[in-house]
């Protein structure tokens, strides 16, 4: 129909300005204007429909004294007005778009329907429909709805519904939704929402919620939520929360703690505990270990867990580290006097003010170490814990001495695994159970003290082991059995203190083979019998080295041991009664 209007548009105008002509209504500066016009634009436009009117025009022109030129390109203009766009913009669009090539400057506001082609420069104001190829340059805002391709050049804001494809190189800001396809390079800010598939590099800062599909790359920083599938390549950083993979990624994800497990030891959490565990099942009973709640099994699971210090199992000094745990959790630790564990760690300082436990005891042997103060089970190594001391030149534990500290529970057979303990001194608590026998295994122990405590029991004679022990006292618990011959054995000893107790028989003669022995005190016990004229003899009144010796001499007690040497009273210093 447009076609047929054009026409007649056309045969009206020709045929008025044909009776202008022939009744001389035209001036000639009328068709000199014609003629220019018609000049200039008859170069403009070529075709075999201009030369078929210009062959009519002639033939009607035989009857009509007119120049050629005056008609010849006047209807030529006007019949291809559909054909070629306007040199300048119509100020309102026209309810079709053109159909062969756009103006060639926009028009002021949108038509209703896109051309075929774009504009050069774009629309002030967005088409109502996209054009079926982009524009050269970005419109100034987002048209309603995307074009089918996208454009050269990104449009300084983003359209409200996404591309089909997605531009070269990213806007400014994000889009609304996501593309169904990634952009080649990522935006400068994250989408609101994932794309449906992931880009080529990652952005630098994650997106809020994970893509449906895992990036190529790893991101810098990982993301918030777990991703639905794992990466091809781990992230330099783990995941706050897992995927929901159903096969396992190549590293696990890691804890703050795990990670500075891995950091320290190169291993993982679960290697660590398991080469650990095989470690130290050869230091605690197994079975002891992995019971719940065990003094071993708190210490091993303090270890593992909690402790902030972070051993390693390829660090032979966990195995000390474990071992004070299990005493400090035996000896009931939490409930001490003085330098327990902190319950926070930032109750540390706290805690080491209130830990003024030392060992005080001269080292006669003048062995260069060191004494801790802190709280136990801080953070620091376990030398510094208080009532420690140990060897300057190896870190081992040398001397254990605490004292008047509410001690309770009891002393671990673990510590027997302290192969440089030279001083064990754990007096004045509420101490119960037996004295381990497995204490006649320490190689370099002088000083054994577990007096003052509620021990039952024999005396073990592997405690008579140590070569090396110079004071045994046992006193004031509630021990039983006898003063076994193997006293004899370490020559060394010099002070024996065994008062108090409730131990039976007699005094072994062996006694007197000590020829160093100071001090042996046996009183308020059940035994009976004579004195030994052996340890008479080593009185130091007689020139030997005995300066103090008492048993229940005194005829009045219940319990009567016979201190007289060949009717000599001065064999014992005292019959404490």
């Amino acid at each position: 129909m447009a076609q047929g209007l054009k026409h007649l548009i056309v045969l009206v105008i020709s045929t008025q300005l044909s009776l202008q002509i022939v009744h001389g209504e035209g001036s000639n500066a009328q068709r000199h204007t014609y003629r220019k016009d018609a000049h200039t634009d008859s170069h403009a436009n070529h075709g075999g429909s201009a030369l078929s009117t210009k062959s009519k025009i002639k033939r009607r022109q035989n009857k009509k004294s007119i120049p050629d030129r005056d008609l010849l390109i006047f209807p030529l203009y006007l019949f291809d007005i559909g054909g070629m766009s306007t040199a300048t913009p119509t100020r309102t669009p026209s309810s079709t778009p053109t159909t062969s090539l756009p103006t060639i400057l926009p028009a002021t506001m949108s038509s209703s329907q896109p051309s075929l082609d774009p504009t050069l420069p774009p629309t002030k104001s967005p088409t109502i429909f996209p054009t079926s190829f982009p524009s050269r340059s970005p419109a100034l805002l987002p048209s309603k709805s995307p074009s089918i391709l996208p454009s050269v050049s990104p449009s300084f804001f983003p359209s409200l519904n996404p591309t089909n494809s997605p531009t070269k190189s990213p806007i400014l800001l994000h889009s609304d939704f996501p593309t169904e396809l990634p952009t080649t390079f990522p935006t400068k800010l994250p989408t609101t929402f994932p794309s449906i598939f992931p880009s080529l590099t990652p952005t630098n800062p994650p997106s809020i919620s994970p893509t449906f599909l895992p990036s190529l790359s790893p991101t810098d920083t990982p993301t918030d939520l777990p991703s639905d599938f794992s990466t091809d390549t781990p992230t330099s950083s783990p995941t706050i929360s897992p995927t929901n993979t159903n096969m396992p990624t190549y590293i696990p994800t890691l804890s703050r703690r795990s990670e500075d497990i891995f950091a320290r030891c190169f291993l993982t959490s679960q290697e660590r505990r398991n080469q650990m565990k095989q470690t130290l099942e050869t230091v605690s009973h197994p079975a002891t270990l992995s019971t719940l709640n065990t003094p071993q099994n708190r210490a091993f699971e303090w270890l593992v867990e909690e402790d902030p210090f972070i051993s390693c199992p390829q660090d032979p000094k966990f195995i000390q580290r474990y071992i004070l745990a299990a005493f400090y959790f035996s000896t009931g630790g939490g409930t001490w006097d003085e330098c327990n564990a902190p319950g926070y760690f930032s109750d540390l300082d706290i805690a080491n003010s209130n830990c003024n436990m030392s060992g005080s005891r001269q080292d006669f042997l003048n062995v260069p170490s060191f004494q801790g103060t802190d709280a136990w089970l801080s953070n620091t190594y376990e030398c510094y814990w208080g009532g420690l001391a140990c060897l300057n030149s190896t870190f081992c534990i040398d001397r254990i001495e605490i004292e008047n500290n509410g001690l309770s529970g009891t002393i671990p057979e673990e510590l027997k695994n302290l192969t440089t303990l030279r001083v064990l001194t754990v007096k004045n608590g509420t101490l119960e159970g037996t004295i381990p026998s497995e204490y006649g295994l320490f190689d370099t122990l002088r000083i054994f003290d577990v007096s003052f405590n509620q021990l039952t029991g024999p005396i073990p004679m592997e405690i008579y082991n140590n070569d090396l022990l110079l004071t045994l006292d046992v006193s004031n618990n509630y021990l039983t059995g006898s003063i076994a011959a193997e006293i004899m054995l370490p020559q060394s000893l010099q002070f024996v203190r065994m008062q108090a107790n409730s131990l039976t028989g007699t005094i072994p003669e062996e006694l007197g083979d000590l020829i160093v022995l100071t001090v042996f005190e046996a009183f308020r016990n059940k035994l009976h019998g004579s004195m030994p004229q052996s340890v008479c003899d080593n009185r130091d009144i007689y020139g030997g080295y005995i300066s103090t010796l008492t048993v229940d001499c005194n005829d009045e007690s219940a319990y009567f041991v016979n201190c007289s040497n060949s009717g000599d009273d001065a064999c014992c210093t005292e019959c404490p009664f």
